[in-house]
């Protein structure tokens, strides 16, 4: 389901109650920090694929908020690598 999602997708799935607990907990430890980070990833992603500014430090930011996003992404099932 989250191959056809978008930023504000992954926030209602991932964080919607039930499914932070039955699923993505595991992986994540607060549902607050995991909605911040994917608030933040879809704001970067926003600025750098729709003519904004994007700056060296947001290019920083968005590569550490996506490695965060992977090693969860990871824990969540056991034969999945993502190849950086």
């Amino acid at each position: 389901m989250l191959d056809h999602a978008d930023y504000k997708h992954y926030e209602l799935i991932m964080c919607h109650d039930e499914h932070f607990e039955a699923v993505f907990a595991v992986a994540y430890e607060d549902v607050d920090a995991l909605r911040h980070m994917i608030a933040r990833l879809g704001q970067l992603r926003a600025r750098s694929h729709h003519g904004r500014t994007f700056t060296a430090e947001d290019y920083r930011e968005l590569a550490t908020l996506w490695r965060a996003m992977e090693v969860g992404f990871e824990c969540l099932i056991d034969d999945v690598v993502i190849d950086s």
